[in-house]
């Protein structure tokens, strides 16, 4: 008892408390109060420290990672910008190489209309409106020389005026020279006042035009229609006018089309054509059995990355030659031959029917082409 008298006296616990961890702490502190609470304060401020450094570090990570995601974003869209300044720069040194062909190295009385407007307006369209311009500027060289050109060389000025819808300007041409363009002259009349201040004329005029090249008795000018539609394909803004004359033209060259299904995607640049008597994709008047002339389909002025194919008797893969397309559904399509599609190097997805190919068939697709099987009815 005594003992115990003593500890409690001192500040222990007595041995009869048989007390627990909590009272020895409490008894702790009555015993060393000031070391306890100088102690308890340099604990909290070390605590405090260390918070604060720690946000601080927190902070200061967050941000670090922030400036890592900014920093790769923009090194994404450096790559970006550098993979779009190469493709302007191969373009622009495509078109200069092009146009020195085309100017410097031939003359424009040698210069064929083939090569001057099928390989630089029509093989060639992606190059831009660059290379009909040179090309103009090339032949008014030529003409302001002294002897004055040949016939063919004003023949080819009125010809590339023509196809600009420049018809004024031809006429005025063709009252120095008219040379085999004799029954393009009588146009000028009917169709030079309906051309707007855009210098195109409007979709129906533009059409009926088109529907006149293509009726020309004796003298096949289909080709000019396709350079005129290549041309204002690249000059025209208002893709629903794009549109309806593209579907008109090739109207054109099926003239038995009959319930004709062409519904164009924008955004998804999606085509979606069909319909009974759909035969070609070509301008008016290919051969669908074309193998003399590289003849490309008149869809491609509409840059489309998917197309659906809806038509019993359009059977010729090669028609899709010149397309750019990611993916092809041809599962409402009869053609039997895919090796056509060989050669589409941009093709990443072909949509068929179950049983609509064999193996052999199957495997004569590139290797990055993915085959998706849709069944009888589209999912």
């Amino acid at each position: 008892m005594w003992d115990d008298v003593n500890r409690h006296l001192m500040g222990f616990s007595a041995g009869a408390e048989r007390s627990g961890f909590s009272r020895e702490i409490r008894l702790f502190y009555r015993r060393h109060k000031l070391t306890s609470q100088i102690t308890i304060l340099f604990t909290v401020f070390l605590l405090g420290v260390a918070l604060f450094f720690t946000q601080k570090l927190r902070i200061r990570h967050g941000a670090t990672e922030q400036a890592l995601e900014h920093t790769e974003s923009a090194l994404i869209s450096a790559e970006q910008e550098r993979d779009r300044a190469k493709q302007s720069l191969d373009r622009y040194l495509k078109e200069k190489e092009y146009a020195a062909v085309l100017l410097d190295k031939h003359s424009a009385d040698t210069i064929d209309s083939t090569v001057l407007l099928v390989d630089e307006i029509i093989l060639n369209e992606s190059l831009g409106l660059v290379v009909v311009q040179k090309a103009m500027e090339g032949l008014d060289k030529k003409l302001a020389t002294n002897p004055p050109a040949s016939d063919r060389t004003w023949g080819l000025k009125a010809y590339l005026l023509f196809i600009t819808q420049r018809f004024a300007e031809a006429e005025t041409i063709y009252r120095i020279r008219v040379g085999s363009q004799s029954e393009l002259r009588p146009m000028i009349p009917e169709f030079a006042p309906l051309v707007r201040n855009d210098g195109l004329l409007p979709p129906k005029d533009f059409i009926r035009l088109m529907r006149k090249l293509t009726d020309i008795a004796g003298n096949n000018r289909t080709l000019l229609v396709e350079k005129m539609v290549i041309y204002d394909s690249l000059k025209r803004k208002k893709i629903s006018e794009k549109i309806h004359i593209l579907e008109e033209v090739l109207k054109l060259a099926n003239p038995q089309w009959r319930k004709p299904v062409f519904a164009f995607d924008r955004a998804r640049k999606h085509l979606k054509i069909g319909g009974q008597g759909l035969k070609t994709l070509y301008r008016p008047k290919v051969p669908l059995n074309n193998q003399d002339k590289i003849a490309l389909s008149i869809l491609r002025v509409l840059h489309l990355r998917s197309l659906d194919l809806n038509t019993s008797q359009l059977r010729d893969l090669h028609q899709l030659r010149g397309l750019q397309l990611h993916v092809l559904d041809l599962s409402d399509m009869p053609a039997k031959d895919l090796a056509p599609l060989g050669s589409m190097k941009s093709l990443k997805v072909l949509k068929i029917r179950r049983g609509q190919y064999g193996q052999t068939q199957l495997e004569l697709l590139p290797e990055w082409v993915t085959v998706k099987v849709v069944g009888q009815g589209k999912n």
